[in-house]
């Protein structure tokens, strides 16, 4: 998928899923390598959890190319309240 914007497009998809009172919000990792298709991370790509999450009202929930190790940091910063594994 792609956008001109796509930070003001999913600033705005979020700010209108917090009018519903969504309980979470499932968001893939673009670092993942085919979006879990592979183990392999793409450092250099953005993070939709360090964009993203300050927006929404409710638990964020990251999913792709985590080790325990790095799980548990971005849970610890804040990053996302919780990690998706499988």
């Amino acid at each position: 998928m792609s956008d001109s914007d796509p930070i003001k497009l999913f600033s705005y998809l979020i700010e209108q899923v917090n009018k519903r009172a969504i309980a979470y919000i499932h968001a893939i990792e673009p670092r993942a390598s085919l979006a879990g298709g592979s183990d392999e991370v793409v450092s250099e790509a953005p993070s939709t959890s360090k964009l993203f999450k300050k927006l929404f009202t409710n638990s964020w929930i990251s999913p792709f190319g985590y080790k325990p190790e790095s799980a548990k940091k971005v849970i610890e910063s804040g990053e996302a309240d919780a990690i998706a594994f499988g």
